[in-house]
């Protein structure tokens, strides 16, 4: 099977969910493995029978889990466990299950005393803005963790810091905010030794057409002491807008002849992962997964 032909394979599996192929492919030419895919559901409980590696998510853990300070919820995500441990991808010398979860995307509106960036999502308000008190957020990371303890609940080995921090709809705050919350998190994280903290994501167009393009702005965040609190980077990888792209870019092409490569075509996912990949090593994350 040539790349092409791989990644056809993928994108059809797009039909079906919403699918994560992970950069990379057996150096062999035979099959690829099912660690290679990771499958992002909107209702764990109707995952579908076939082979995956890493179970994801379509809904993000703070502003769902603390709707209100202080009283915590975690049923959503609980499905989300236990979809993986039925799909057998748990190690069980662990009991550490292949989640992962997005900490959060936006602050909930109570712990945003400025309500100016603030919005309401599924009748919750979430703010772009930065919690007023770093507390809060460290507060809702230790209950987390508390509750995938490997005991009463497996552990969780993936937890991604912010959603796509490059798109204004989910962070507003500066580097070094963001920084503060990486930093808060990090021990919370590490004091389970079955866990991994990754960097916050980002989303869109690659490169550096823009203060917000992919390369620019985890270069910004990555220099601002971000690396020094992420076992791992995180990216991802659309490969056009949502809307108006016609031809829509498949995902070896970086553009179209209906859009501009690295602006509203945002780049192959093998242009991605590369350019991603080289900033990972160049400002912190060397030897770090991706």
């Amino acid at each position: 099977m040539n790349t092409r032909t791989k990644w056809l394979a993928c994108a059809s599996l797009l039909l079906l969910n919403e699918v994560l192929c992970i950069h990379g492919f057996a150096q062999s030419g035979g099959p690829i493995p099912p660690a290679f895919f990771g499958m992002a559901m909107v209702n764990a409980k109707d995952a579908p029978a076939v082979p995956m590696g890493t179970v994801a998510h379509g809904d993000f853990a703070w502003q769902r889990i603390e709707q209100q300070k202080g009283v915590f919820d975690f049923s959503l995500f609980d499905v989300y466990v236990a979809a993986a441990v039925k799909g057998g991808l748990v190690d069980t010398s662990t009991n550490t299950a292949n989640v992962a979860i997005t900490l959060a995307a936006g602050t909930p509106g109570w712990a945003v005393a400025d309500k100016s960036t603030c919005g309401t999502t599924n009748g919750v308000s979430v703010c772009t803005a930065p919690p007023d008190d770093v507390q809060d957020w460290k507060d809702f990371v230790t209950a987390l963790l508390a509750h995938y303890d490997g005991a009463t609940k497996p552990h969780v080995r993936i937890y991604e810091l912010w959603n796509e921090f490059n798109v204004s709809q989910w962070w507003t705050g500066t580097d070094a905010q963001m920084v503060a919350l990486a930093q808060a998190a990090y021990p919370i994280v590490h004091a389970d030794p079955n866990s991994l903290l990754l960097t916050p994501s980002v989303a869109g167009p690659v490169g550096t057409a823009s203060p917000r393009s992919g390369v620019t702005h985890m270069t910004s965040y990555l220099q601002a002491g971000g690396a020094a609190y992420a076992d791992g980077g995180a990216f991802h990888g659309y490969v056009g807008a949502q809307n108006g792209v016609n031809p829509f870019p498949m995902p070896e092409d970086d553009g179209t002849p209906g859009c501009t490569p690295f602006v509203s075509c945002y780049g192959s996912i093998v242009t991605k992962a590369t350019q991603l990949r080289g900033v990972f090593d160049q400002f912190g994350l060397a030897g770090k997964p991706m």
